[in-house]
């Protein structure tokens, strides 16, 4: 049986105590040599993950705030028409929290109108009908809704912005109004 490896210099030993064991066994130092190395690369994974992750979230709020600036309520319908999710927007037109707006369906929201007329000559073609609105409190409101198709992490959807025209109409009423009395003004004789 061999002895135990050892080496001087200068008449002093290299090796004190267990030292003398690990030179007995590179083969474990280059084991944890190993193990720390896939350490290090598991790690810098994660990180990559993690900063990844971070830039969705970033890109996602960034979206968001997007969303939420549109002044009209935008609303993703998934097949059956059953809303997916809506915008801040939805939840004020609608007079409710926009989180309980998912799960209810586009019938209870608007007077569904089955006279879509296509908008715009794009890829994507927008489809526009005039209909009434239904707020939480029961009140009803005139509104325009448009719909077009998309996907969303490979699931078709639909989007249905809806827009409250009750202004359109005021805006009528006064000019049928103005019309009416200049009308009546033209056809009096001035003394």
């Amino acid at each position: 049986r061999p002895g135990p490896v050892g080496a001087r210099a200068a008449g002093r030993p290299l090796c004190v105590g267990d030292g003398g064991a690990l030179l007995a066994s590179p083969g474990a130092l280059t084991a944890r040599a190993v193990d720390r190395e896939e350490a290090l690369i598991a790690l810098g994974r994660a990180r990559s993950a993690l900063e990844e992750s971070a830039a969705i979230k970033a890109s996602e709020s960034r979206f968001r705030a997007l969303l939420d600036a549109e002044p009209n309520a935008i609303l993703a319908l998934d097949e059956h028409d059953v809303v997916v999710w809506a915008t801040r927007q939805a939840g004020t037109l609608f007079g409710a929290d926009a989180k309980s707006l998912a799960g209810a369906t586009l019938a209870e929201l608007i007077a569904v109108p089955h006279d879509f007329r296509p908008a715009g000559g794009t890829e994507r073609p927008v489809y526009r009908a005039d209909t009434t609105g239904h707020r939480a409190d029961g009140t009803l409101f005139p509104a325009e809704v448009a719909r077009t198709t998309m996907s969303m992490d490979g699931q078709p959807f639909e989007l249905a912005v809806v827009s409250d025209v009750s202004w359109g109409h005021e805006a009528a009423q006064i000019r049928d109004r103005f019309l009416g009395l200049r009308s009546h003004a033209l056809r009096t004789p001035v003394p």
